[in-house]
């Protein structure tokens, strides 16, 4: 993910309590916010997929 990149987009998601409850212990641990957590997770998984793919072609 860019550095610096200008945050403009909103993603609203439904979670039961548990999870909610569990990614904000995962953020507290890592010290960050549930936003960037999920950013982060988010970022992770993206670049698994790609390296995935380009083992495939």
């Amino acid at each position: 993910m860019a550095p610096n990149r200008t945050k403009t987009e909103t993603l609203n998601v439904r979670l039961s309590s548990e999870m909610k409850e569990a990614l904000k212990a995962l953020a507290e641990l890592e010290r960050r916010s549930i936003s960037n957590l999920i950013e982060v997770m988010i970022a992770e998984r993206a670049g698994a997929g790609k390296r995935t793919k380009s083992r495939k072609q």
